[in-house]
This record gives C-alpha cells, structure tokens and sequence, in this order.
C-alpha cells in the first residue's frame, strides 16, 4: 500500500456501491450545495485501483455537489491509496465514516465487503431466512437488534451467535412473513431472540432428548389475530400499566403461546425472570 496527495479532475473520479453507502443522504447534500465553498471541500480519500479506475472511499457527498456545480476538469485535493485489496478498501470506508458519516446499515454492508465475521454471520442468516439487510420491502432495518441477538448467542457458545439470529427469524419469518415490516421490529427481533438464547441455556438438553419446536412457536404466533403490529401494540400497553419492560412482556407471552395446549414438553415459567 502506498499513499500520496495529487489534485483529481471531478470527471474522473467514480463510486463502487460495495464500498459506499447504500444512498446519498438530501439533508447533507442540501447542506454542502447551500454552503457551498470550495475552499472548504477539503480533501477526499480515493483508492488508485490496478485498472486506473479513482473511487471514492469518503467524500461522495462533497463529489456529488461539485459534479452538479462544477465542470467536469475542476480539480479536487485527494489522498490516493494505491495497492488496495477490495476488503482493504471496505475497511478503510469503516474507519473514516465510523465517527457518524456513515448508518449502521451503511457500515453493516460495507464490512460484510471487508470481510468482518459478525457481518458475514449475520448477513448469512439473514440471506438464509430470505430477508436483507436494508431499507424498504423484505428488508431487516433493525441492525442493532440483529447484533444484539448475535452477540448474545457468541457469548453463551462460540458459534452459536450465527445460529440464533438464523433460529430466530425462521421462527419470525415462518409466523408472518416477509411483507409485514413489524414483524421484524426491533422489539419483537430482541425479545424472540433472548426467548430462545434463554430456553437453549436454561431448559434445550440433549441427553434428556429435551428438544425446542421452533415450527410450533411459529404456528401459534401465527395465530394471533393481530399480527405482529397488534400483538406489539398489546404488550406495550401491559408494559406501561405494570413494573415489567416491554422485552419482559413479549417474552412471557412467548412462553404462554408455546405452552399453550401442550401437554409434554411443557417450558417452566421460571425460564423468564422478570
């Protein structure tokens, strides 16, 4: 890898998508074009790719703008970094947007590029359930939630952190599908996970051939009236008239629905505490 400065004709400059943010954002487009100031453009860090192709790591927006106002010749200050591999590239968009350039969707995307193993994990599961990571139809904006969850099962079991955000949404997604965006709202995606990190660590045993029915707890959410917007709405409303948090409630709710009409396997009420 090597570094050096130079001035850039705007024209030349490009953007990978797997390197970059999903979309430009208007309110800061709006900002810099009503501001704007060239002297202020500071300096944009661009990968010199083997091709001779210039694409920008950090400073899309400012590109942007001077591409709308300016001709296609107008030079701007970059730092060129040459030598890149593509995960190199991603990590380097990490580093300068991790102060708040950049979503945590944008950054999810781009260190699944780098390579990053709870990124990877998480986007394996989510891809396996039929879900993305992202906005709009059939996608998981929730990305906390995912981690979460993940970070909850890799701690309890190496490994286990990619297992249990897959078992939590084939629950999710085999109850409702993949059209509702409440269905996986981030309170039910944490509550569902936890409920089931919590019956694989207090009550899931082998030996006593004592086995989770992930399909069943499916069919009975499926079955609440609702939906997943209703069943939310519900518990939220038991959560404000009592001491217990929302996660508290979802959570025993779960455990009633899956109980419910069995009459082995039956789980402990203790497996919820709170």
């Amino acid at each position: 890898m090597a570094l050096r400065n130079k001035r850039v004709r705007a024209g030349d400059l490009t953007v990978d998508p797997r390197v970059q943010r999903d979309h430009l954002t208007q309110s800061k487009l709006a900002k810099i074009r009503d501001n704007y100031n060239r002297a202020a453009l500071g300096t944009l860090q661009v990968s010199e790719r083997p091709d001779g192709s210039l694409v920008i790591l950090d400073g899309w927006h400012r590109w942007t703008i001077v591409s709308e106002l300016e001709k296609d010749d107008f030079p701007l200050q970059c730092q060129l970094h040459t030598g890149l591999t593509l995960e190199q590239e991603a990590g380097l968009f990490v580093q300068f947007n991790q102060q708040e350039a950049a979503n945590k969707l944008d950054l999810h995307k781009v260190r699944v590029t780098q390579g990053e193993p709870m990124a990877v994990a998480i986007d394996d599961a989510v891809h396996a359930n039929g879900w993305a990571v992202g906005q709009g139809d059939g996608k998981i904006r929730a990305i906390l939630a995912l981690e979460k969850v993940y970070y909850t099962g890799e701690g309890f079991r190496e490994g286990y952190g990619k297992k249990l955000v897959a078992d939590m949404l084939h629950v999710i997604t085999t109850a409702w599908g993949r059209e509702d965006p409440k269905a996986v709202d981030q309170n039910i995606l944490k509550a569902v996970g936890q409920f089931l990190f919590l019956v694989e660590k207090r009550w899931t045993d082998e030996a006593k051939t004592r086995e989770f029915d992930h399909d069943a707890l499916a069919a009975a959410m499926a079955g609440l009236k609702k939906g997943p917007a209703g069943w939310l709405a519900a518990c939220r409303g038991q959560a404000e008239g009592s001491a217990k948090t929302l996660r508290s409630v979802l959570q025993h709710e779960l455990l009633t629905l899956y109980n419910k009409g069995r009459r082995t396997g039956r789980l402990p009420a203790a497996l919820i505490t709170g």
